[in-house]
């Protein structure tokens, strides 16, 4: 851990269980960095997910949130919609059908790879209430958060080891920084189907300085059904999250928040400014292979960069991007999207602690859980106090803690005393009172005495052996060497040890002997003889011994019995008293399960922790890179564990271990108050112990390793050079490392910039500690391959990052998207969030754009014709007489909605119209240019000759561009409608000539746009040869004169921009 620490305020959000896993993975990282989550409060977890019962670190913790809906609500939202059309409206967007597709009554194990299941879960009012709620908080948190406050929570409990925490600024406003890292996978329905929508939420909570990056995976475009059932699906699940995040950059499209309804939102208002977008950047990702490994090492790439981010921000992109400029957008493209390329040379020391936690604990609950018992049954129990004798002692005690055999003693006494002093009559009295101590009611003196003290002390008495349980539990349980089973086979012992007490008879007493005896004193009181001979007192000595004891026998006897009978139970059916033999056997019995439960579970968690042993010390590490790593045995591991530690150390590790494992014995014997977990329902796959009582557990197994390894441990590039020898050159293992930091997407540049002259923001970065110059020279021809390579010092000695990143692309330059758009699985009604009627969906495939473009050209036309018309809020067009359709032509017609942007999409993409029910729209297309040619025949039709016919034609589109019915839609815009005409006319010769002549371009702004060949153009580039050129761009106008009209006077590399090609608007029409 750095001295000085200079990291950015952050919140990292995952999204499903991929997006949760990668957030796993940087919190591992960060456990290693700074020794724990709790000692790094400027990053702030959230794990989001529609299946509630995925396992993962962060379940059962604040910072786990699912988005389940209960079937009630499920129910509602397929049958009564319009019961959620005032919070989220939901009939406005969602499509019903797709949405009944999802195969549960309810959202708790995931969204069916359905998006627009997604969606609904998150807008779900109670879940996206929460969500909410959650990220407030944590950018709360964030805010207030203080540098003395991060030092203070670094600093904690760290041995006297002090370091200093400051807060990385943004560098255009020199205000402390928040970054807002959302992660997951397009291809479900979790991530894809709510990545906008919380990428737009963010922006409501966030200000203008708090930036939010987007981390997303994409699959393999080669991934096939042989090897994932849902690869197809998931394919063009990414294909359409793709195409929404591009809508939602699209910061021209002045609609796309317009009916975006979130719970807390007034009706009406729009949830962002339209220049507002859902993310600062955008990053795509795929792995570079269909393997399974390959997509853990782009999981763990990510979760690395995120790390860096946080920890070097150097790193951060958006310092860099504010030279990048605002996004373009181009023709329903957002430049908006950005990847990177990242591999490590590393020594995975988080791997290997972990490997040796693992080890430590499987040895040490291994050896403890199962120790054989050597011990002498028959003591142990009567330690616990399972003796007729112990039993007895405890019966007998009073409320006071006393034994009431004193006041029986003091009795015996007394009868002594007068049998004595020759007082026969007050023995006998003393007698009868102490007999009456074994009476069942209890009255004045003694009476009752012995049976209430006894019979009230069943209980007391089955307490006091299991106190005594209690005490051997607490000593022996935790006790390295003896343990669970020691326990167990003692309990168990504790059954038949309770059934000879049950059937313990006590022997024939006497209880009358006491009266002979004093009957033989009354005699010897009243013999005449032995008063001559003064014999009296000497005999009455004599018998004293015997009255003492039968005094003795008859206490005995009594005691005994009724020592019996509180042993035993006594009633019958709902009046059954248990005795304590009774009580002792039911709580013995119940430690005994206890017991077997805890040595069940123990056994499960080592196999567990034998198997994350197992995985770690054996397979390869998942690394896009270099991993300085030999699997087991004799492998890295184990050498690690060598340098460590030793047999004795390893066996006073283990014995501190379970000592501090104290919910045990609470759940072996717990208290009034303490749950009985160990007898609850489990079974073999749940969760054997609370995760908080492994984390503390694991936590402690790895503390002498890492204290060793952060001693003693030699940097990651020490250790490549260490391994030298003449089967590894660590110089070329070095620069093969450096070359697989290739972009986890492949680009083509020129299809993904701009324009020509504008290339692709990007940059690379170097990032290590203790680099030598040895190292530095290995990967130089990387570091030199442009764009040349910035080095950057990082925080972990066992990590150097290669990393290279590019910016602001537009997904046509991202071959992955083409490919991807082939697969059309029909398995969902449809792989949007949105309904089409809801929003204008901009393609995102060079072939659908150009169909889209087509669609828009047609509907324009078609309504400046007069084909279509404007009726009713749709704009309709009158369908031909064919076999099926009715005769009544008002019957056929076929209604568009009415609006251009979405009237277009229908009829490039839909296949039936507006109506209800609605109308096939086969060879709509066909149709209306059939009419719009029919139409522009009528009117050249009217004319002498050709070309008065098609200047005529002109005319009479310009008035209709002017003035015409067509202005009346909704979305009708000026200058989009003057480049849709120009386009129309600009394409036939003829034409073309008629609109040369009837609005004549200005000449002087054509003769303008000229450069001869080597001439200088703007953007510092020079005319390749002679022609016409953008006076904005230099983008090429046309080679002649009759190009540039030909090509509708746009320029080549920005047609939609308004300024281009002149420096200024214009259009020869006016408009």
């Amino acid at each position: 851990m750095a001295d000085n620490m200079r990291v950015f305020k952050t919140l990292v959000v995952g999204l499903g269980s991929t997006g949760t896993e990668i957030l796993e993975a940087l919190a591992d990282r960060i456990d290693w960095e700074v020794g724990g989550l709790s000692r790094a409060p400027w990053v702030e977890f959230l794990a989001v997910e529609t299946d509630v019962a995925k396992p993962n670190r962060f379940n059962g913790t604040d910072d786990f949130k699912t988005l389940g809906v209960p079937a009630t609500s499920w129910r509602d939202m397929l049958q009564r919609p319009e019961l959620y059309d005032s919070s989220i409206a939901l009939n406005a967007w969602a499509d019903l059908e797709t949405l009944a597709q999802l195969p549960a009554q309810s959202i708790d194990s995931g969204a069916g790879h359905i998006r627009m299941v997604g969606r609904l879960a998150l807008l779900y009012p109670p879940n996206y209430n929460e969500i909410k709620n959650a990220i407030s908080q944590r950018v709360a948190r964030l805010r207030n958060l203080t540098e003395a406050q991060a030092k203070s929570a670094l600093n904690a409990n760290n041995a006297g080891l002090e370091a200093n925490v400051q807060f990385a600024v943004n560098a255009a406003s020199g205000q402390t920084g928040v970054r807002v890292i959302v992660v997951g996978t397009l291809c479900g329905g979790t991530c894809s189907g709510t990545a906008s929508d919380v990428g737009i939420l963010l922006r409501t909570i966030l200000d203008d300085e708090e930036k939010t990056l987007g981390m997303f995976t994409l699959p393999h475009p080669d991934l096939g059904i042989a090897q994932k059932p849902d690869a197809e699906i998931w394919k063009t699940n990414a294909y359409h999250a793709l195409a929404e995040l591009n809508q939602y950059h699209l910061h021209t499209d002045k609609d796309r928040y317009a009916s975006i309804k979130f719970p807390d939102k007034p009706e009406g208002t729009r949830v962002l400014p339209n220049d507002a977008m859902p993310y600062d950047l955008v990053y795509l990702l795929r792995p570079t292979s269909t393997e399974g490994t390959d997509l853990a090492r782009l999981s763990n790439a990510i979760a690395d960069r995120m790390f860096l981010n946080v920890f070097v921000p150097e790193t951060d992109p958006m310092a860099y991007m504010v030279n990048a400029g605002p996004v373009t957008v181009q023709q329903g493209r957002a430049f908006a999207f950005s990847t990177f390329g990242l591999s490590t040379i590393e020594y995975p020391m988080r791997r290997i602690l972990e490997a040796l936690k693992y080890r430590t604990l499987v040895h040490a609950v291994d050896r403890w859980k199962d120790r054989k018992y050597d011990g002498n049954v028959s003591e142990d129990l009567d330690a616990l106090g399972l003796t007729v004798p112990a039993l007895t002692e405890a019966l007998l005690l009073d409320e006071s803690g006393a034994s009431v055999r004193a006041s029986l003693d003091a009795k015996k006494n007394e009868i002594m005393r007068a049998a004595r002093t020759g007082k026969p009559e007050l023995a006998r009295r003393a007698l009868d009172e102490l007999r009456s101590a074994f009476g069942k009611e209890r009255g004045e003196g003694l009476r009752g005495l012995v049976h209430v003290t006894v019979n009230d002390n069943r209980r007391r008495a089955a307490e006091s052996v299991m106190g005594n349980v209690r005490g051997v539990i607490s000593t022996r349980l935790l006790d390295y060497d003896s343990g669970p089973n020691v326990l167990l086979e003692i309990m168990q012992a504790a059954q038949p040890r309770v059934g000879e007490l049950r059937g313990w008879e006590p022997g024939e007493g006497k209880t009358g002997g006491a009266n002979g005896v004093l009957d033989q004193m009354d005699a010897i009181r009243t013999n005449t003889l032995l008063g001559l001979f003064f014999l009296k007192g000497k005999a009455g000595k004599q018998v004293l011994p015997a009255l003492s004891r039968a005094l003795d026998d008859e206490l005995k006897a009594r005691v005994n019995q009724k020592v019996r009978e509180a042993l035993q139970d006594r009633g019958s059916g709902q009046r059954a008293e248990a005795g304590t033999l009774t009580l002792i056997e039911d709580e013995t019995q119940k430690i005994a399960r206890r017991l077997m439960s805890l040595r069940k579970r123990l056994t499960n968690q080592a196999d567990r922790w034998r198997e994350a042993r197992a995985r770690l010390e054996n397979d390869t590490p998942t690394v896009n890179g270099l991993s300085l790593f030999e699997p087991s045995p004799n492998g890295t591991v184990d050498k690690e564990e060598e340098l460590a530690t030793d047999d004795r150390r390893k066996e006073a590790h283990a014995a501190r271990l379970i000592r501090t494992w104290e919910a045990l014995t609470r759940g072996v014997m717990p208290g009034v108050n303490d749950p009985d977990w160990l007898l609850g329902p489990w079974a073999i796959g749940q969760e054997n112990f609370e995760r908080t009582q492994l984390n503390t557990l694991e936590q402690m197994a790895l503390e002498p390793f890492e204290a060793s390894m952060r001693s003693g441990g030699k940097d990651v590039v020490r250790r490549l050079y260490d391994q030298r020898s003449p089967s590894f050159d660590p110089n070329s293992q070095a620069m093969h490392a450096a070359t697989q930091a290739q972009l986890f997407l492949q680009l083509n540049q020129p299809l993904g910039q701009v324009d020509p002259m504008s290339p692709l923001p990007r940059r690379k970065l170097l990032v290590g500690m203790n680099l030598t110059d040895d190292f530095r020279r290995s990967v130089q021809p990387w570091v030199n391959k442009e764009p040349a390579a910035k080095e950057i010092a990082g925080v972990d000695p066992y990590r150097v990052v290669m990393l290279e990143e590019w910016y602001r692309f537009a997904l046509r330059g991202a071959d992955d998207v083409r490919t991807l758009s082939f697969s059309q699985p029909t398995r969902f009604n449809t792989y949007f969030t949105r309904k089409r009627s809801d929003i204008d969906w901009t393609p995102i495939n060079d072939q659908e754009i150009k169909r889209l473009e087509d669609a828009e050209q047609l509907v324009f036309l078609s309504s400046l014709h007069g084909v279509t018309r404007l009726e009713g809020g749709h704009l309709v067009m009158d369908w031909p007489q064919q076999p099926g359709e009715p005769s009544d032509a008002a019957q056929r017609v076929r209604k568009l909605p009415g609006r251009f942007g979405k009237a277009a999409r229908k009829l490039a993409f839909e296949k039936h119209d507006a109506s209800r029910p609605s109308r096939s729209l086969t060879n709509a297309s066909t149709y209306l240019k059939s009419e719009i040619d029919a139409r522009m025949k009528t009117v050249l039709g009217r004319h002498a000759t050709p070309s008065e016919g098609r200047k005529a034609y002109v005319n009479w589109l310009h008035e209709e561009l002017k003035a015409g019915h067509a202005r009346a839609v909704d979305d009708w815009n000026d200058s989009a409608a003057s480049a849709a005409l120009m386009r129309h006319l600009t394409a036939d010769d003829g034409l073309r000539q008629a609109l040369l002549e009837t609005f004549p371009p200005d000449p002087n702004l054509i003769d303008s746009l000229y450069h001869g060949k080597g001439e200088r153009l703007p953007r510092g580039r020079s005319a390749p040869e002679d022609g016409y050129y953008c006076k904005v761009c230099g983008g090429p106008v046309g080679g002649t004169p009759d190009e540039v009209i030909k090509n509708g006077l746009l320029c080549s590399y920005h047609p939609e921009g308004e300024n281009h090609p002149f420096g200024m608007p214009y259009s020869p029409l006016g408009i």
